[in-house]
């Protein structure tokens, strides 16, 4: 259950579980849910810059095409 909100979480990139008795596979399972957030965290800005750019060079086709 716990893993099932931790999956659904998508801003989660840290979490203390110290003193609980979770077993290894749920420790590397939690790991990987928050790898997953982090890289899509570090991956919004550059995406954004993408999109621009290829806005920007659609406009500049277009531009050229009018002249």
């Amino acid at each position: 259950m716990i893993l099932e909100s931790l999956n659904k979480n998508t801003a989660l990139e840290e979490i203390e579980l110290r003193g609980n008795r979770f077993s290894h596979s749920c420790l590397a399972k939690i790991k990987r849910i928050t790898q997953r957030n982090i890289k899509t965290i570090e991956e919004q800005e550059p995406n954004k810059l993408k999109a621009e750019i290829y806005k920007l060079r659609y406009e500049h086709q277009k531009l050229e095409a009018a002249k």
